[in-house]
């Protein structure tokens, strides 16, 4: 098959212009494979089947929400298909459906190692296992003279932001933020919490507003489009992520670190493989520690950063991503042809992280003070000294 007949559909549980991680890992891998010489359509789960383009091969972009419908019309069009885990899809027991489409896919793709593990228990009839397929990251899109969301509220030279850029919904658990940091914000005045994201569930956007009603130092902001979001990550101290359970290095993960700003997490075993064990906080009052840290040796937490940037850059580049999708692809689709080493194209500049001018409207300020031991010796702000901040 010729790289102009090879046909894609993404199947997706959301729209792909929707600011979900879904949709995020779907357009970028659609954009790096069309490069490969690839046509991709993406489509939205429970949306007419009848109407959806020809394709060659199917992907469904979440094994619960996506996975029977891609496995019904990849039948009833006699195609192979895919299912991608991308994270809730491995939270509880699968339904009958969920396990057939799983089962009966020409390969199964996992976003991290601890993903991969989980669907293996989950699933364990599977022939040909699982793939991993490490989540990759576009740098975001830098604009000249961009500045804070207009719904931000103001923001002093002085005070540390903390930014939790997530969907808000249960598993992502917002309101652990809150009350994390609450002791902590009573001891540090400067410390203000944002929240960027959209309202998933009705329930936990209603508590999330109910907790921080009467907080002068947490706010929401709200949705804001991925192209702006390099001044907010930019601006903080520090981004945090509390979710209880991830399918991969979340993509507001990967873009903080790309941007270069310190990132903190949930000790899951998503978080402990990106960013890593010395990133993750087990307990509030460790959470507490390591805020701290930050705020106080900024110079040291750059530093954990640029390593961080080269796990990174490494180990989640585009350019790895791509040849992992257009090898595992170009097998389902032609599954009898001799396989030739695949040739690494050369990355666009635009998806090259960019070493950005600091302005005075998006630069963090902070007064150094250096944390030590009692024996005299500089730590981490995330505790001793590492080597890398993968934990693998």
């Amino acid at each position: 098959m010729t790289p102009s007949q090879r046909r894609l559909l993404f199947v997706l549980p959301c729209a792909a212009d929707d600011n979900r991680g879904n949709a995020t890992s779907a357009q970028r891998i659609a954009e790096s494979l069309k490069r490969r010489g690839y046509s991709v359509e993406i489509v939205v789960a429970g949306s007419s089947s009848d109407s959806w383009p020809e394709f060659d091969l199917a992907v469904g972009f979440h094994a619960a929400h996506c996975g029977p419908q891609t496995q019904k019309i990849a039948t009833t069009r006699k195609k192979p298909y895919v299912i991608a885990f991308t994270g809730t899809d491995l939270n509880g027991k699968p339904h009958a459906a969920t396990m057939a489409a799983v089962e009966n896919a020409a390969a199964r793709v996992a976003l991290c190692k601890s993903a991969a593990s989980r669907a293996r228990d989950l699933f364990p009839n599977l022939r040909g296992g699982v793939e991993v397929i490490f989540q990759a990251v576009a740098p975001l899109p830098y604009r000249a003279g961009a500045k804070l969301p207009p719904a931000a509220p103001a923001l002093l030279a002085t005070q540390k932001l903390v930014l939790v850029p997530a969907g808000v919904r249960e598993i992502k658990d917002p309101l652990h933020a809150v009350s994390a940091l609450t002791p902590l914000a009573a001891l540090r005045p400067q410390l203000r919490l944002w929240f960027v994201g959209p309202e998933l569930e009705t329930a936990c956007g209603e508590a999330l507003r109910a907790a921080i009603a009467d907080l002068d130092w947490a706010f929401w902001i709200g949705e804001v489009p991925r192209a702006e979001l390099l001044p907010l990550m930019r601006r903080a101290a520090l981004v945090l992520s509390t979710s209880r359970s991830e399918g991969a290095a979340p993509n507001s993960l990967l873009e903080a670190t790309l941007a270069g700003t310190p990132v903190l997490a949930s000790d899951i075993p998503a978080h402990k493989e990106f960013p890593g064990g010395a990133f993750c906080f087990r307990d509030d009052r460790l959470l507490r520690r390591k805020v701290e840290a930050i705020f106080d040796d900024s110079d040291l937490a750059a530093r954990e950063v640029r390593k961080l940037q080269e796990v990174v850059r490494h180990k989640h580049g585009l350019q790895a991503e791509q040849l992992a999708w257009d090898r595992l692809l170009s097998v389902v689709l032609d599954p009898d042809k001799p396989r030739q080493p695949a040739k690494p194209m050369k990355p666009r500049k635009s998806e090259l992280p960019k070493k950005l001018p600091r302005s005075a409207a998006n630069e963090p300020t902070y007064t150094p003070k250096p944390a030590h031991n009692p024996d005299g010796k500089t730590e981490s702000p995330w505790g001793r000294r590492r080597d890398t901040g993968s934990s693998d």
